[in-house]
């Protein structure tokens, strides 16, 4: 029973089912490549997600002090002061270091 599920995904997996004619630039024996969108910022009040990264030191990145009970976090590309409690977004920050990034 194993075998034949088995051998029914690796020919759907081999096949590709036609992605070549959904790609815009589509060359025999080649794969498309498709790219996420970039997602749109959080805003006052969001939740904060589950790949957030906090920020240990703000002062050497050039980012402003914050008061208690708040933390800065990075998501993608964007700096952002959070409430601790919550996890909640207070504000996106701007003007931070560009190195805090990599």
């Amino acid at each position: 029973m194993v075998r034949p599920l088995l051998l029914a995904l690796a020919a759907a997996l081999s096949w590709g089912g036609g992605a070549a004619a959904e790609c815009r630039i589509a060359t025999p024996g080649t794969r498309c490549l498709t790219v996420a969108p970039r997602a749109a910022a959080l805003r006052a009040g969001d939740p904060l997600p589950e790949g957030a990264r906090l920020v240990f030191n703000p002062r050497y990145w050039g980012l402003p002090p914050v008061e208690d009970g708040q933390r800065f976090y990075v998501v993608g590309r964007e700096v952002y002061r959070v409430d601790a409690a919550t996890l909640t977004v207070i504000e996106r920050v701007f003007g931070a270091n560009p190195a805090i990034f990599r």
